[in-house]
Parts: C-alpha cells; structure tokens; sequence
C-alpha cells in the first residue's frame, strides 16, 4: 500500500518532469532572467543540509525539498470495498481452429491454459519451467482419449466444441482510510528573480494536476493554495525561499492479488479462444 513516502515521491516527479522536461540529462527549462542561462535544480525530500545548501548557492544551483507540516487529519468517507484494478494482457495467447488449439507468445507462472471440449473444461496452471509444448502436452494428457498434441498444437479427434483461454492474475485495492497532510514544496534560490521563475513554471502545473497516480494503483488529490510566501530573511547568504503550499489527499489503501476466471459457467462457445480481461475476487481458478 502506498503512504506518505510514495505522495511526497510523487509530487517530486510532477516538479522533475515539469523542470527537466527532456529528462534530467538535458538542461533544466528553469532560465535565469538575467543571463538567459539554464539553472540546475536539486529536488529532494526533507529540509535541506546547510553546507549542502550554501554550496550550492554559491554554484548557482536551485534546491526544492519537500517538508510536511502538522498532523494527518482524518477524511475518511467511504464504505470500504474491494475494487478490481484493470488486468494486464497476458502474454501467452491461444487460437482454436476447429478442433486444433494452439499456444503462442510467451509463457509465464501464474497463468491458467485452460480448454473446453464437449462441454468439460481442463486448465493447467502454468508453471515457471514452462514452454508452449509443455503446455500443450500436459492438457492433451490431462483431456486424454483422443487429444494429441504436436508442439504447440493440441489436437482434440472428434471433439464436437472446442473453446480455449488464457486465465491471468488481477489486483483488486480497498480503500480503508484517507487523510489530508500540509505538504509545503521550499525554493531555495540563489536570487529572488530565479524563485519567481521557478515558481511560475511549477505552480500552473501543479494546479493543472488535481490527481496524482500512486505505485498501489490508487491516486492522491493536490489541493494547491496559493502561489506561496517569499521569505528574503537569509538574503545575506544569497538565499532566497519561497514556501508553496500542497495540501494532499491521499488513501490508506490494502491489496489483494487473486486469478482471473479462465472458464466461466457455461464454458466457451465453440471455436472460441479469448483471454480473459476481469477476475473475481473469491472464484476464478488458484495458480
């Protein structure tokens, strides 16, 4: 589940990509309004060292950190169910033509082959040592009687429907809490006219941007107020903040990973061969 590390790591990715938009080995789209100079720009999160800091003062270089403030407030609101996240084409595949099945692409553990013939369904749980052929042999010998199989091709003599798919693994999330935190992004700049300029340039996407996508498949909502406060108190050193406020939030979220259903009730139509796009979370057939 994702938590206030993977929020903060986020928000940093959206100012990167923002700043370092051909990436980070390119020059920054930061200009300093004074020499028509691209300015380097070190993000992190947490307050910044201050020798670290002043050298990088000194070399030109902008920092932005990320602090929190405050205690998490408690918004919670929802009746907490289970939601299926969309399920990733597998990448083994499979094709009926007539009463032939066969295998293609590539095989991986945690995917069920699974073949209805006569109305019985027959899955084989892949296996990481698995390959096309195996997979063939092993529902021909499973099926028995009249299947064969032929390298990547099982056959199925005198089978009057023959349907087939290819039953993959989902995720399904549930949201059991959700918190507001006061985030705060702080330019430390080595002139005022360079925080302004990076300030233009991250806050229009930040209020462009009222969701963030989170590692756990959830999201965390931006709820950015205001261009921030100048604070010129350590212009002697030549440092010059901005504090931006990100107030965020962002869900507790569990996760629970289960099979897609590889033969539904009622088995396949004859000649059809699918992969199967949703899952169940207490059917479906176990890897």
């Amino acid at each position: 589940m994702a938590d206030i590390s993977d929020v903060e790591i986020a928000i940093l990715d959206l100012v990167a990509a923002t700043l370092y938009p051909m990436g980070t080995a390119q020059a920054s789209s930061l200009i300093d309004p004074g020499t028509g100079n691209a300015i380097a720009v070190r993000l992190y999160r947490g307050a910044p060292q201050p020798a670290a800091l002043a050298a990088d003062i000194r070399a030109g270089i902008l920092n932005i950190s990320l602090v929190r403030g405050g205690t998490a407030k408690s918004t919670t609101r929802v009746f907490p169910r289970w939601q299926p996240l969309p399920v990733a084409a597998p990448t083994l595949t499979v094709t009926v033509s007539g009463n032939a099945v066969t295998f293609a692409g590539i095989p991986a553990a945690g995917y069920n082959a699974a073949i209805v013939a006569g109305g019985i369904g027959y899955v084989h749980a892949v296996q990481a040592t698995d390959t096309l052929d195996t997979i063939a042999s092993a529902l021909a010998t499973q099926i028995g009687g009249a299947a064969t199989s032929n390298g990547a091709t099982l056959t199925l003599a005198g089978a009057a429907k023959v349907g087939a798919t290819i039953g993959t693994n989902g995720t399904a999330i549930k949201e059991v809490a959700r918190q507001l935190r006061d985030l705060r992004l702080i330019l430390w700049a080595p002139s005022p006219q360079i925080r302004d300029a990076c300030a233009r340039l991250i806050v229009p996407v930040l209020r462009d941007t009222p969701r963030l996508a989170l590692p756990d498949g959830s999201g965390c909502r931006l709820i950015t107020d205001g261009d921030g406060d100048d604070d010129d108190s350590a212009a002697k050193e030549q440092v010059y903040r901005r504090a931006i406020p990100v107030p965020v939030e962002y869900p507790t979220i569990l996760t629970l990973g289960a099979a897609t259903i590889a033969i539904l009730a009622g088995g396949l139509t004859a000649g059809q061969s699918t992969a199967v796009s949703d899952f169940a979370i207490t059917t479906g057939v176990s890897p």
